[in-house]
């Protein structure tokens, strides 16, 4: 479910789908290391955020039509 989040987002953004892997997942990974001291970047790594991920889920929430209406 996270990977379809963020996958929405940066559909949403407009932003190309290599952003996850390269800056949004990297940014999580340092947050979650200041904030929970150590504990849970190993977590963050486990959430499928590569390009190829991302690149299918926008695709699959296109063809669903939830591109544009995914949270309601």
């Amino acid at each position: 479910m996270a990977s379809h989040l963020v996958s929405y987002q940066v559909a949403q953004a407009g932003e190309g789908h290599t952003i996850a892997e390269n800056l949004i997942k990297p940014c999580i990974k340092d947050i979650f290391e200041c904030m929970l001291h150590g504990k849970a970047p190993e977590l963050v790594g486990k959430v499928p955020l590569s390009n190829n991920t991302i690149l299918r889920r926008i695709g699959d929430l296109a063809e669903d039509g939830k591109l544009f209406h995914f949270h309601e």
